[in-house]
């Protein structure tokens, strides 16, 4: 489905009109889907899209300890020190969470 429309030239970066803001790219994210992602960005979706309280994918990533997805959004650009709108960076969301490898990602 994400591949066919992206070849339809859908609007990769156009979040969904209520108080979550998610895009293409951050549901992609959010269910851990990296070939969706790296289609997504190579098709020109923003690394850096916000979210509801300004979360970038790279965020939930993180969050997440999802390591090869954080690695993924780093290669294609993402701010490791966006900042949510209360403050956090995807490096304090990993530290609260206990994902060592993130940490060690977005730290080096």
């Amino acid at each position: 489905m994400a591949e066919h429309l992206v070849n339809q030239g859908a609007n990769l970066n156009l979040a969904a009109a209520n108080v979550m803001r998610v895009a293409p790219i951050h549901a992609a994210v959010a269910g851990r889907k990296r070939a969706i992602v790296e289609m997504l960005l190579a098709a020109g979706a923003d690394v850096n899209q916000r979210q509801h309280q300004g979360w970038t994918p790279l965020h939930a990533a993180a969050q997440n300890g999802d390591e090869d997805l954080v690695s993924c959004l780093l290669a294609h650009g993402a701010d490791r020190f966006a900042r949510s709108d209360s403050g956090q960076s995807p490096l304090d969301l990993a530290m609260s969470r206990g994902h060592a490898g993130v940490v060690a990602q977005l730290e080096s």
